[in-house]
């Protein structure tokens, strides 16, 4: 598949309240159009997924799911798109891969998840 760098969108842990400053936030508030303010959701080239309460404590895992429960949806939606997924969770917020690739399970194909997350996804289930 060829992949057109104007329909790349780089997915990345934020806080809710948008302040892209460290980690891969503020990767993609340099390079991918992540918006100051806006800690949910796709702007521009980047696609923001909470990790990080209002108050920088690192939401759990329950919290997340509905988030990233909504961006399944939306890359599913925008097959013409390819999203890079970083991941997310496992550096500021302190949650490990295997506590974050699990909410990935049923990524559609245009998604491409870190190689940590594919190696746990293809291990047989218990």
């Amino acid at each position: 598949m060829l992949v057109q760098p104007d329909a790349c969108v780089f997915v990345f842990g934020s806080n809710l309240r948008g302040q892209h400053s460290g980690g891969a936030a503020a990767h993609a508030k340099a390079y991918f159009d992540a918006v100051s303010g806006l800690g949910v959701g796709w702007h521009g080239q980047s696609y923001a997924i909470p990790t990080i309460a209002g108050d920088f404590r690192a939401l759990p895992v329950h919290q997340i799911a509905p988030f990233v429960v909504n961006f399944l949806k939306t890359a599913a939606a925008e097959p013409a798109f390819t999203f890079y997924v970083t991941a997310l969770g496992t550096g500021i917020a302190g949650l490990t891969h295997e506590q974050m690739a699990p909410l990935f399970a049923h990524a559609p194909l245009n998604c491409l998840l870190p190689p940590e997350w594919s190696a746990l996804l293809a291990q047989p289930q218990k």
